[in-house]
């Protein structure tokens, strides 16, 4: 099978949710948007990378150790998964990424703090995700896989946007400020935003935030390209036979849990739907 493998994008963690009806126990599982070789990586709490730069993540990291808000959500993630968090300057065309095969949270170089504190916490989501059962799997079809990865990168920004405006909410519009700045993030700010001006409650405007994410053709395009890349690139190491299996009708049905256990109702929305980069 010949193709051309897609650029790493964002980071990505597919998920097939233990909650829901699971998959067949044979069902493979990984982080298909991780590099597929590191050339460099430099964790804490030391490393060889620049000292300034390890100092930025350390501090972004302790950041999410310490902060309250969300009820101390990214503080229990990595109190009881302790993940490795490191940078990966060999990184090119992605901010970060989560590779549950070394259970490691990289993020690139070149980042300030509070988007390193944005980036940490969009990939501890991820690993929430995958360790709540979430993975790709070749037990289902190339589009359910990207239907999954889809779903998976708008719950995560969404939370990510939902912690921030709590920070701005509680007094200190740092991150806030940063997430807004944030390219390819500004638009799924700017929704939330919008419904929290609208009257919505924080639920509502997470919601929001989540179907905000399909509204960018170049995500679309983008992770759509990926997950089909990776998805190929499994058939062929495995020389498996691709199926036509699709999803259970509850399968989504509590993968958007909030930080405190609530459900802010992703599968109702009609993005949910959506396999192939356009709306079904």
């Amino acid at each position: 099978m010949k193709h051309i493998r897609p650029t790493v994008l964002l980071i990505l963690a597919i998920a097939l949710a233990s909650l829901a009806a699971p998959l067949p126990a044979n069902a493979a599982t990984g982080h298909p948007h991780a590099p597929p070789t590191i050339n460099a990586r430099f964790c804490l709490p030391a490393g060889d990378a620049p000292a300034a730069e390890l100092a930025e993540l350390a501090a972004a990291v302790d950041i999410l150790r310490r902060t309250p808000l969300l009820d101390g959500y990214f503080g229990r993630l990595l109190s009881e998964c302790e993940p490795n968090i490191c940078l990966d300057p060999a990184t090119i065309d992605c901010r970060g990424y989560f590779d549950p095969k070394d259970h490691v949270i990289a993020v690139g170089g070149a980042l300030s703090r509070l988007e390193m504190t944005l980036i940490v916490a969009h990939e501890l989501r991820h690993l929430d995700q995958y360790r709540r059962g979430y993975g790709p799997s070749l037990a289902i079809d190339m589009g359910e896989n990207i239907r999954l990865s889809f779903a998976m990168e708008a719950d995560a920004q969404a939370i990510v946007t939902l912690f921030a405006w709590s920070a701005n909410d509680s007094g200190d519009p740092a991150l806030w400020q940063a997430l807004e700045a944030l390219e390819h993030a500004e638009d799924i700010a700017a929704a939330f935003a919008d419904a929290i001006t609208a009257g919505a409650t924080p639920v509502s405007a997470t919601r929001a935030a989540f179907s905000a994410w399909y509204r960018s053709p170049w995500r679309l395009e983008r992770y759509r390209a990926a997950a089909t890349g990776s998805h190929l690139d499994r058939l062929d190491a495995e020389k498996a036979i691709a199926t036509a299996a699709r999803l259970p009708p509850d399968h989504f049905d509590r993968m958007c849990l909030m930080p405190d256990g609530s459900n802010y109702d992703c599968h109702l929305t009609e993005e949910i739907e959506m396999r192939d980069g356009t709306r079904r």
